[in-house]
């Protein structure tokens, strides 16, 4: 495996916020795949993933510039939403008058609702997103962490791999290098294709891709619990 300086690593995957571990994925994908005999999925499902999880964590935010933009309706009445009943049911269309202020308030607070109601299912959607992105993850990280396994003879565990990169990516990103570092650079760009002979063929670990499936929704929705908290807040302030 090619050495990388740890230093490096994590500076780069702090600072670029999240992108350099796409592409420290993608260049250890490529040396795991020539050897190791493990079938890793196309770095393309890793991009998509983060390019849905990017898509709501901005949708989130614009949505909650939205909301602490939203002005404060005056509360309407209950005489005035009784007049407004009464002047526009076309039962009793003409036996009372119906004030412009009346008017305007009871029409702001209809478009305040809707507005509100656009903006929960656009958090819906976030939620969706989030819990989408973060479920496939582990299933992307699978195959990856078992030829992580595989190529480094059990010095790193698939379990061990899983965990770290998707609790603690930065973290987990130099120590999964550090070991590639200390199994020396690649001497030769051909490599003999790996046999079963010669390669450690080590046993996938289902339960840890379970284990962290869950805590990556829990995560997602802890999120997005935050998020439904602050629409909550907006809501009752301005009513």
């Amino acid at each position: 495996m090619q050495k990388r300086s740890l230093l490096k690593v994590f500076l780069y995957t702090t600072l670029s916020l999240g992108v350099y571990e796409l592409i420290w994925l993608y260049q250890t994908r490529q040396e795991l795949t020539r050897l190791s005999s493990v079938r890793i999925p196309s770095i393309r499902w890793l991009v998509l993933l983060n390019a849905l999880q990017l898509s709501g964590i901005i949708l989130g935010i614009v949505l909650a510039f939205m909301i602490f933009g939203t002005d404060k309706s005056t509360p309407v009445s209950q005489s005035c939403w009784s007049n407004y009943v009464i002047a526009t049911a076309p039962e009793t269309a003409g036996q009372t008058t119906l004030s412009g202020a009346c008017r305007n308030q009871v029409e702001k607070s209809f478009a305040a609702s809707n507005r509100e109601d656009k903006l929960i299912k656009g958090y819906l959607v976030v939620i969706v997103l989030l819990i989408v992105s973060r479920l496939g993850y582990p299933r992307w990280l699978r195959n990856y962490a078992l030829a992580v396994q595989q190529v480094t003879q059990g010095k790193l565990s698939q379990t061990t791999t899983m965990f770290i990169l998707v609790l603690a990516p930065a973290y987990g990103m130099v120590a999964v290098q550090n070991v590639f570092n200390n199994m020396g650079a690649l001497g030769s760009d051909v490599l003999p294709m790996p046999t079963s002979q010669t390669l450690y063929q080590p046993t996938e670990n289902k339960t840890v891709h379970r284990v962290l499936s869950v805590v990556a929704i829990c995560l997602a929705a802890v999120f997005g619990l935050f998020i439904l908290f602050l629409i909550a807040v907006s809501y009752y302030g301005t009513h």
